[in-house]
């Protein structure tokens, strides 16, 4: 194998690639070989395919596998060795590809283009003041991540009654028509909660079914149905109880604090909040050094003249 690089200018060059032979040969026929240990082909029994065969049905595309292969590793490894700051990934030329005779040629010879990054320096001293920011957690924030802790972390209760909230499992029935359906009361109506709120197990509930659900995704979600399909649901339906579930928030108990810290992390609810407050700072301060770096880049761009290839500008 021969790869050479001809700089065609500052921040374009043409990378080539010169296969023989004995660059491919061993790999492909080793593949070949296995294929022929694989091959279930009417005739013959497995392993025993002849090899004329085998190349037949699959040396071509073999060949091709390896060869690409073997480029794609190559090219990369150069690109590394050589520590090339390329810009954007290496261009195959496509003449090279389509002018290769697979059942003939023996030895290939490809190209691809690079666009490369100019030469450029940094004048620190002409750049405008990046500010660093920093962003405080308060009282609220602290108060808002606890309650979306103890969401997160509570526990899910089976009561007697339906509230709003809640997520009512049950079967709907019109007709021959019936449908299991767990339906989560955030995606039902605030004026027609009534109809669930305060149901028990087993009790049957009637509703018009286009009245009673915001929009129809929520509607086809609770039906089964695809959103186009449940325009055509229409009329009153049963709908029989046989479940309900609630998200119970935790309690600060020592064991809301293993949870969410690590197993005896705090002994005590100060602790607790002591920790929550670095933690929530701690992802402040990521978020303040990620803005940053964001404005520092941005200044360093607009205020730094870098060559690029045309195709890249």
């Amino acid at each position: 194998m021969n790869i050479t690089l001809e700089k065609n200018s500052s921040v374009n060059a043409t990378l080539k690639v010169a296969l023989t032979e004995a660059d491919y040969k061993e790999k492909v026929d080793k593949t070949l070989k296995d294929y022929r240990k694989r091959a279930n082909i009417k005739g013959f029994r497995p392993g025993m395919v002849p090899m004329p065969l085998v190349q037949k049905m699959f040396g071509k595309s073999v060949l091709a596998e390896e060869i690409n292969n073997i480029l794609s590793s190559s090219v990369s490894e150069y690109i590394k060795e050589n520590k090339l700051n390329i810009v954007g990934d290496p261009l195959p030329a496509r003449e090279d590809q389509d002018a290769i005779d697979w059942d003939a040629d023996k030895e290939f010879n490809f190209s691809y283009e690079l666009g490369l990054a100019g030469e450029f320096e940094i004048d620190f001293a002409k750049l405008p003041t990046v500010t660093s920011y920093e962003i405080k957690a308060g009282d609220k924030e602290l108060e808002d991540t606890i309650q979306n802790l103890k969401g997160q972390f509570g526990e899910q209760i089976h009561p007697e009654a339906v509230e709003a909230g809640d997520m009512v499992f049950g079967t709907f029935k019109q007709g021959e028509w019936v449908e299991k359906s767990a339906i989560p009361l955030k995606a039902v109506k605030e004026d027609a909660l009534s109809v669930f709120v305060g149901a028990q197990k087993d009790d049957v509930l009637k509703f018009d079914i286009q009245s009673v659900f915001v929009d129809e995704k929520s509607l086809a979600l609770a039906t089964g149905k695809k959103v186009e399909e449940v325009a055509a649901l229409q009329g009153e339906v049963e709908f029989t109880v046989e479940d309900i579930t609630r998200q119970v928030a935790s309690e600060l108990t020592q064991e809301f604090f293993d949870k969410v810290l690590g197993k005896d992390k705090v002994a005590s609810e100060e602790e607790f909040r002591t920790q929550v407050l670095e933690i929530v700072q701690s992802n402040y301060k990521r978020e303040a050094e990620y803005l940053l770096r964001i404005d520092a880049e941005k200044a360093i761009l607009e205020n730094t003249s870098i060559e690029l290839p045309e195709e890249f500008t």
